[in-house]
């Protein structure tokens, strides 16, 4: 997370080799990047990476086509090999309707656009997803659909890191949050404890969610709040047993 110009997608463009660092190394599972043509084509199975823009990504004259481009690079993958995997990766992000298949990128939806893009990412199998933006431009039961597919695959024990602008949309998705000012690490840790932070810095306080801002200004007035909650329903939960305790007592005095 970060502002504008913080150097958010600068960064994820090096988790798969598409940008050079001009000093300094890249090390993707331990290993340093040296960039040569078969380690980047082995990278990049292994770290897929979803543009904010998915129409930057779809080029084909038709879905199958733009899916299963990877996949017709390997010559020992027969077309019908490549034809199972397409169907895979798309019944994965739910377009398991073959006739989709024949449909040009750009007669697509903004949402189905994603779908399309995800699938040509997925159907290497990658470790890693590198997701800027997920849900821009998606109305509320696109974002649910995409955020439940996310959920989804990170509980399959694959890697997601997320770009986002919108902090309270993917709460229930994320471990850690690193917040970027100016191409530097500002603060990395659990939600709560960058909230924190940028709380009592009074930093980026724009990334705080409104709940929790709330939270933290209760607590400024001495009302205690622990600070491993973070997601909306863990702070109404807690706060909604503080007040039926307070009613409990006083209707015992």
């Amino acid at each position: 997370m970060g502002g504008n110009g913080s150097g958010k997608t600068t960064l994820a463009l090096h988790f798969n080799g598409l940008l050079r660092p001009s000093k300094g190394k890249i090390y993707i599972a331990g290993r340093e990047l040296h960039y040569t043509p078969q380690e980047l084509k082995e990278i990049r199975k292994r770290v897929g990476l979803l543009f904010q823009y998915p129409e930057h990504q779809l080029f084909g004259k038709n879905v199958f086509e733009d899916v299963s481009f990877a996949l017709t690079r390997h010559k020992e993958l027969s077309p019908s090999a490549i034809k199972e995997k397409v169907k895979v990766a798309c019944a994965l992000v739910g377009l398991e309707d073959e006739n989709f298949w024949n449909r040009s990128p750009w007669e697509l939806s903004r949402g189905e656009m994603r779908r399309a893009a995800l699938a040509g990412i997925l159907v290497q199998n990658p470790q890693v997803l590198i997701l800027d933006e997920p849900t821009v431009g998606l109305d509320a039961q696109g974002k649910k659909e995409i955020l439940a597919w996310i959920k989804t695959f990170h509980n399959e024990g694959k890697t997601v890191i997320i770009i986002a602008h919108e902090v309270e949309e993917i709460l229930d998705l994320v471990d850690r949050i690193i917040v970027l000012d100016q191409g530097q690490i500002l603060t990395v840790g659990t939600p709560g404890e960058v909230f924190s932070h940028l709380w009592l810095n009074q930093k980026f306080t724009f990334l705080i969610p409104p709940l929790y801002q709330l939270s933290l200004e209760l607590q400024d007035k001495g009302v205690p709040f622990p600070a491993r909650k973070w997601r909306n329903e863990e702070i109404i939960d807690f706060y909604r047993a503080k007040v039926q305790g307070s009613k409990g007592k006083n209707k015992n005095n």
